[in-house]
């Protein structure tokens, strides 16, 4: 049962006044060069975005033009921090893909020894969308601060500026196997 567990809930704003922040939960994508943010949330916002193509690849499509907003400089903090991240250039999309079951809580920590001192440090589920998705072309979000290792075989912790996420497939899941692959 693979499970992106690479999501912490984030407050971002298109400006640094913690009034306007919004909260959603923000993926981690060391696979895609560009970050993304759900077409609804920039249009609750009084700021001005340009129209832009872009051309996105996945595993399914090569090189397909997409009409979408450009947002320069995307302000997002995590839960539990005060210090925020510019993300230089974000992209509207229809969707940000992702599962919330996939979304790491306590619980997550708990069912994994090596993660217990994690228990206290997840959040739990929030009540807010899956709505960014953070590429490479924003380092500061992904950069490592702490690690919880693991053996190969086990997800791991690792602490970012933006919180602590389990990196890794969930083997003592119940269900039954699946695999979900997102689209960047």
């Amino acid at each position: 049962d693979h499970r992106d567990l690479h999501s912490f809930p984030t407050r971002r704003s298109s400006d640094l006044r913690q009034e306007n922040e919004v909260m959603v939960y923000a993926l981690i994508d060391s696979q895609s060069d560009t970050s993304f943010i759900d077409k609804s949330i920039p249009n609750s916002w009084d700021k001005e975005f340009k129209t832009a193509k872009l051309e996105i690849s996945t595993v399914t499509t090569q090189k397909q033009v997409v009409d979408c907003m450009s947002l320069p400089d995307l302000y997002v903090r995590g839960l539990y921090s005060d210090e925020p991240i510019t993300i230089p250039q974000t992209y509207s999309q229809d969707t940000i893909p992702g599962k919330r079951e996939h979304i790491p809580t306590p619980a997550t920590a708990k069912r994994w020894k090596h993660l217990h001192e994690l228990e206290n440090k997840l959040s739990p589920m929030q009540d807010c969308d899956i709505g960014l998705l953070i590429g490479y072309n924003c380092p500061a979000a992904s950069f490592p601060l702490n690690s919880l290792k693991s053996t190969p075989q086990e997800p791991y912790g690792l602490e970012t500026p933006l919180g602590w996420m389990v990196v890794g497939g969930d083997r003592k899941s119940t269900r039954l196997n699946s695999s979900h692959v997102k689209r960047s």
